[in-house]
C-alpha cells in the first residue's frame, strides 16, 4: 500500500511539474508558444507585436504584471478598438 501511495504522490508531482509555464519575452516566442494546444504561457517582459497574434488552440496567458502592445498601423480594428489577439473558431484564450 505504501508503494501505491508513493507512486500516486510521484505522479501528482510530475503532473504539477508539467504545468510549468512557458516564459516568453519576445513576439517570436509568443507566436511559437500559442501553437501548442493547452499552452500555459507567462510573460517574462513587456512585449510589442508587429501584428495580431492568432489563437487557434486552447491557450492560457499570464501577463505576469507585464504589458502587450501593438504597432497601431498593423493591427485590425473592432469598432474603436485595436485587436492584439484574434481567436479562431477552434481557439480558446484565457488571460
Amino acid at each position: 500500500m505504501k508503494k501505491f501511495f508513493a507512486f500516486v504522490l510521484c505522479m501528482c508531482a510530475m503532473g504539477a511539474w508539467a504545468q510549468n509555464p512557458t516564459v516568453v519575452t519576445t513576439e517570436d516566442e509568443l507566436v511559437a508558444a500559442v501553437l501548442t494546444d493547452g499552452a500555459n504561457i507567462q510573460f517574462g517582459n513587456d512585449i510589442t507585436v508587429a501584428k495580431h497574434v492568432t489563437i487557434a488552440t486552447n491557450v492560457t496567458i499570464d501577463l505576469n504584471s507585464h504589458t502587450m502592445r501593438g504597432n497601431d498601423a498593423a493591427l485590425p480594428t473592432a469598432g474603436d478598438f485595436k485587436c492584439l489577439f484574434i481567436t479562431a473558431p477552434e481557439g480558446n484564450l484565457t488571460l
